[in-house]
């Protein structure tokens, strides 16, 4: 069994590090991506002529992790239940939509 980590993982990073001063924003967004060269990826960037890759977030929205269940199959999260600031709104992987939140009106 897996744990939903995934989807909460920006809002706790941002809730319990950025927000009280540990960690600056600039530096979770470059870890966030710079896994991509861990599995021989390149790292996206936005560029002319390049397929998109990036994430909308919503620094404000306050949400509480797994209120309305969960998009992976593990139904198991360490934050369950927790109250958490930072909401991913859209994701645009390799030019095409891989999520949005339901708040959009939108499906991927």
């Amino acid at each position: 069994m897996g744990t939903t980590g995934l989807e909460s993982a920006f809002a706790v990073v941002y809730t319990e590090l950025v927000r009280p001063g540990i960690l600056p924003l600039a530096t979770v967004v470059q870890r966030l991506v710079a896994g991509a060269a861990l599995m021989e990826l390149d790292t996206p960037t936005i560029a002319v002529g390049e397929r998109a890759n990036l994430t909308l977030v919503d620094l404000e929205r306050e949400w509480t992790v797994g209120e309305h269940g969960y998009v992976s199959r593990s139904r198991n999260c360490c934050f369950d239940g927790r109250r958490v600031r930072g909401r991913v709104l859209l994701t645009v992987a390799d030019g095409g939509v891989a999520h949005t939140d339901p708040a959009l009106g939108a499906t991927a």
